[in-house]
């Protein structure tokens, strides 16, 4: 669980600076505290479901294109599919 926790707290952290965020500012974008932020980016405590989906809302991805090399909006994309 350790290797995966690292990857996503790294990707996470990588694509928040990307977008020049403090992590106070994306705590803001994402509904939650810096300190939220801080610790999830320090690996530190466990990761709820519900704040991986809100740190992904935040960012404007799915779990599924976090790791692509040019995210796109995944969020914007799946509304805009017609349904089955």
């Amino acid at each position: 669980m350790g290797d995966t926790k690292h990857i996503i707290a790294s990707r996470v952290r990588t694509l928040r600076e990307e977008q020049g965020w403090s992590q106070a500012e994306f705590g803001q974008i994402a509904g939650l505290s810096r300190v939220q932020i801080c610790r999830f980016e320090a690996e530190e405590g466990n990761l709820t479901l519900r704040n991986l989906d809100k740190i992904l809302d935040g960012l404007g991805l799915t779990i599924e294109n976090l790791f692509d090399e040019h995210p796109r909006n995944g969020r914007d994309d799946a509304r805009e599919m017609p349904e089955r």
